[in-house]
């Protein structure tokens, strides 16, 4: 499963709710991500401990403060458990 698609889906499912500023928050954390991934895809057996780590820093790298960057990191996380509940997938806790 993409995860990339399935934040897609929640930020339309969040428009559709009228919950635009929760989408646009979504939205920042997506395109962050995937500006660091540089690929179209990332699949949801590729959110790894390390891929977490190394994606924190290059955010810390880019001069984001801690607060940005926890802001990402508990959307994507909150969106990684989504994904894995409703895809029944294993949950291999990268962001522990």
């Amino acid at each position: 499963m993409d995860f990339f698609v399935f934040i897609e889906k929640e930020i339309e499912k969040l428009r559709t709710e009228n919950r635009f500023r929760t989408a646009d928050t979504y939205v920042s954390a997506l395109r962050s991500l995937r500006s660091f991934v540089g690929t179209p895809e990332l699949s949801i057996e590729n959110m790894t401990q390390q891929l977490v780590m190394e994606y924190e820093h290059w955010l810390k790298g880019r001069g984001i403060q801690r607060n940005s960057s926890s802001f990402y990191m508990r959307i994507l996380r909150a969106c990684y458990n989504k994904a894995i509940k409703s895809h029944n997938l294993p949950n291999l806790h990268p962001f522990q």
